[in-house]
C-alpha cells in the first residue's frame, strides 16, 4: 500500500469521525434523534406534521360514573382531524371525518361515547356466563343455607336469560320472565327468583359491567297470606307417638333420632338447617346453652338458647348413644345425618297431619309460648327474631326470665306427652 492510499484511507476516516460529531451537535440542539432506523424515522416525521389543534376537557359517562378527560384534536398529513383521549390508561383514537375545525368540535363527544360503548358491549358477559362469578361471591358472603338456595333458584334464571347481556336485560325482559314462570310456580317463588335476579345486577353494577339494576323498577308480584300452621297439642301427641315408632321399625320413613329432632324442633323453635348443621362444639350441657354463630343464623345475630331440664335430657341421651359424633343429630356412624324430609313427611301422614312442614314445628313453639303467657319480648329473645318493632328496641329481656321461659315450655311439653296436660 503505498502512501497515496493510506492519505486517502485516514482522510473517510476522518470524515466519518467529523459527520458523527456533527449529527450529536444536531441531536443537543434540536433534541431531536437524527439517524434512527425507517421505521421510527417515518413515525416521527408524521407526528412531526400532526399539528394538535385545540385541547378540551369533557365530562363523559363511563361504566355508570362520570369522569373529566382531556381531549387533544389533531391534523394529519391529508388534513382530516382525530381525536385522542387516554381513559384508565388506553388510549382511544378515532377518526373525525371531517377537515372543519368547527364540525369536529361539535362531533367530539359522539365519537368518543360511540368508542367507549364499544368497548363496554365487548366486556359485559352473559346471565350464564356471569353466573359462576357471582355464585362465588355469594359463597363467601351468604349463610350456606342462602347460598345453596341460590344455586337452585339459578338453574331457572340461566334456562330462560342464559344467553341474555346482562345489560340487555330491562323491565320488558323481566316483565316477560315474570309472565312465564307464573304459569309454573306461585308468585312467592317468582319473587325469590327476582329477588336473586336484583342480587346478581346489584353485584354486576358494583364491578361497573351494567349502568343500573333493572329490577329496581319492577314492582313484586301480590302474594298469598302466609301460612299459619301450628300444630295443636293433640296433634304434637301423635306426630312424637308416630316419630317414636319410625325409629323402632325398619322400613319407609325408617329414622332412629326422628322422636329427638321432632322434640328438639319444638322445644328451641330452631330453622330446620340450624339443628342440621348443629355440632356439639356449639352444646354446652354444663352450663345449659346452645350457641347459634351469627353467621349460620337469619338475623345474622348470634343466638344464645338456653337448654331446659327437657331438653338437656334428650341431648344428653344422644351424647351417650353418640359419644364420639360432632353432630348433635347424626347417622350410625356419627357423621352428618342430612335432610330427614322423607322420614318426617312418613311420620305426619302416618299421624294423619294433612298440611304439615318442619318449619311449623318453629310456629307451634312460638304458640306454646304464648299460650304459657310469655311476653312478646321474651319470645323475641326465645326465637331470636330481629325486632318487634322500632320502638321495642329498648326493652332489654334479662337472660333469667328467658331461661324460666324455657323451662315453662318444657314442663308444658312433658305434660302432654304424659296425657296430663
Amino acid at each position: 500500500m503505498n502512501k497515496r492510499q493510506i492519505f486517502f484511507i485516514i482522510a473517510i476516516a476522518v470524515g466519518i469521525l467529523l459527520l458523527i460529531l456533527l449529527t450529536k451537535k444536531m441531536e443537543m440542539v434540536t433534541g431531536q434523534p437524527v439517524l434512527r432506523r425507517k421505521s421510527r424515522h417515518k413515525r416521527i416525521r408524521e407526528e412531526r406534521e400532526i399539528r394538535r389543534l385545540n385541547a378540551k376537557s369533557l365530562d363523559i359517562k363511563v361504566g355508570g360514573h362520570r369522569i373529566t378527560v382531556d381531549v387533544g384534536i389533531y391534523r394529519r398529513e391529508n388534513g382530516m382531524l382525530y381525536v385522542r383521549v387516554v381513559i384508565d390508561g388506553k388510549l382511544i383514537r378515532r377518526s373525525l371525518q371531517t377537515r372543519k375545525e368547527s364540525e369536529a368540535l361539535l362531533k367530539t363527544r359522539s365519537v368518543i361515547m360511540a368508542a367507549l360503548e364499544g368497548q363496554q358491549e365487548k366486556k359485559v358477559p352473559t346471565l350464564a356466563e356471569f353466573a359462576q362469578t357471582y355464585l362465588e361471591y355469594s359463597k363467601r358472603q351468604h349463610r350456606k343455607s342462602t347460598y345453596e338456595d341460590y344455586v337452585r333458584k339459578m338453574r331457572k334464571l340461566k334456562e330462560n336469560l342464559g344467553t341474555t347481556r346482562l345489560d340487555k336485560i330491562d323491565k320488558r325482559v323481566i316483565k316477560l320472565y315474570s309472565q312465564k314462570r307464573l304459569q309454573e310456580v306461585s308468585p312467592a317463588s317468582v319473587n325469590r327468583e327476582l329477588t336473586l335476579l336484583s342480587s346478581i345486577m346489584e353485584y354486576a353494577l358494583e364491578l361497573d359491567l351494567i349502568r343500573e339494576n333493572p329490577v329496581r323498577r319492577v314492582k313484586k308480584l301480590r302474594e298469598s297470606p302466609g301460612r299459619e300452621r301450628y300444630l295443636t297439642p293433640d296433634e304434637i301427641k301423635r306426630l312424637l307417638d308416630t316419630c317414636k315408632v319410625l325409629g323402632e321399625r325398619k322400613g319407609v320413613g325408617h329414622n332412629p333420632i326422628l322422636h329427638e329432632i321432632v322434640l328438639t324442633a319444638i322445644l328451641t323453635g330452631l330453622r330446620k338447617g340450624n339443628l342440621q348443621n348443629l355440632k356439639w362444639s356449639q352444646v354446652d350441657l354444663d352450663n345449659g346453652n346452645i350457641i347459634i354463630h351469627a353467621g349460620e343464623y337469619k338475623n345474622r345475630k348470634p343466638l344464645y338458647f338456653p337448654i331446659n331440664p327437657y331438653l338437656q335430657e334428650i341431648l344428653s341421651g344422644l351424647r351417650h348413644n353418640y359419644p364420639y359424633a360432632e353432630y348433635v343429630f347424626c347417622k350410625a356412624d356419627g357423621t352428618e345425618y342430612g335432610d330427614w324430609k322423607r322420614s318426617f313427611n312418613t311420620a305426619c301422614e302416618i299421624a294423619g297431619l294433612k298440611d304439615v312442614r318442619f318449619h311449623d314445628l318453629r310456629h307451634t313453639c312460638g304458640t306454646l309460648l304464648n299460650m304459657l303467657g310469655t311476653n312478646q319480648y321474651t319470645i323475641r329473645a326465645l326465637m331470636g327474631h330481629r325486632t318487634l318493632a322500632a320502638s321495642k328496641r329498648y326493652v332489654h329481656t334479662p337472660p333469667e326470665t328467658v331461661r324460666e321461659a324455657s323451662n315453662a315450655l318444657g314442663d308444658r311439653l312433658r305434660s302432654i306427652l304424659d296425657g296430663s296436660g
